[in-house]
């Protein structure tokens, strides 16, 4: 093919980038492409047909004796390994070895600084989909409210790692973890699990949510057959009076499990 009215190397540019799609997209759809020559429109930015021909010497095409030959595929070899991973293999990694869903794969892979950040966090303890949920849905969301890049987050990647553990052995439930990064976005220096233990989200004692767990039951006697009815909706309500109860503030989901366990077996 040859392109015609190529009066600048932006144009050269623009006009490869645009025969690059327009005969991947012939070529996807079926289309077998034919020997033409075609004008640059600079200002629609395309390239149109002006006329085709049969074979390659009807254009006349010669050899310039001034150009030597060059073999490329020792310089791809030599090269290839200095290339680094490119967005599409980031995010087809992120996908396959780690688990989270394509969105969250090309998301994690836009930024090169964010996927390192978030291959920094990820832990064998910590599954990839939760670790990129929080990245995703509260992290990138503090940063972009406070007008800061991946690059400036004051949260060091093991930090987070120590936040999503909480959440991971059930001594903070998502809401409170949420609390404790806020804290921690502000105080980066702080130990989450300290800064957990300052808002009172502590395990509590051995036996202690057990106790209190007897207790509600016996006290809410209405609501206990209602769920045993099958009405399990008015488990929160039993999680809530526990919570209230608590001394600290435990996991809301493991006080749950503890009230089903006791009421559904």
């Amino acid at each position: 093919m040859e392109l015609k009215n190529l009066n600048s190397i932006s144009a050269i540019r623009r006009a490869i980038h645009f025969e690059i799609q327009r005969q991947t997209e012939e070529l996807n759809a079926g289309i077998p492409q034919i020997q033409s020559t075609r004008r640059w429109d600079d200002d629609r930015g395309e390239t149109q047909l002006m006329r085709t021909k049969e074979d390659a010497h009807d254009y006349r095409y010669f050899s310039c004796p001034d150009l030597l030959p060059i073999e490329t595929a020792p310089l791809l070899e030599k090269v290839r390994p200095l290339v680094p991973e490119l967005p599409h293999e980031l995010a087809a990694r992120f996908e396959k070895d780690l688990g989270v869903t394509a969105y969250d794969a090309s998301v994690l892979s836009s930024d090169k600084h964010l996927a390192i950040y978030f291959e920094a966090v990820t832990d064998a303890k910590v599954p990839g989909k939760k670790v990129a949920n929080f990245i995703i849905n509260n992290l990138l969301g503090t940063l972009n409210e406070r007008g800061l890049s991946i690059g400036e987050c004051p949260v060091a990647p093991g930090k987070l790692r120590s936040l999503l553990l909480l959440m991971e052995d059930g001594t903070l439930a998502a809401n409170q973890a949420k609390e404790v990064f806020a804290v921690l976005f502000d105080s980066p220096e702080k130990d989450p699990a300290a800064i957990a233990d300052s808002l009172g989200f502590k395990p509590a004692e051995a036996g202690e949510l057990e106790g209190l767990c007897d207790q509600v039951i016996t006290n809410n006697p209405t609501e206990v057959e209602a769920v045993k009815a099958g009405n399990e909706k008015l488990l929160n309500f039993l999680t809530g009076q526990v919570m209230k109860a608590a001394t600290t503030k435990p996991n809301p989901k493991q006080v749950t499990e503890l009230l089903r366990a006791r009421l559904l077996g």
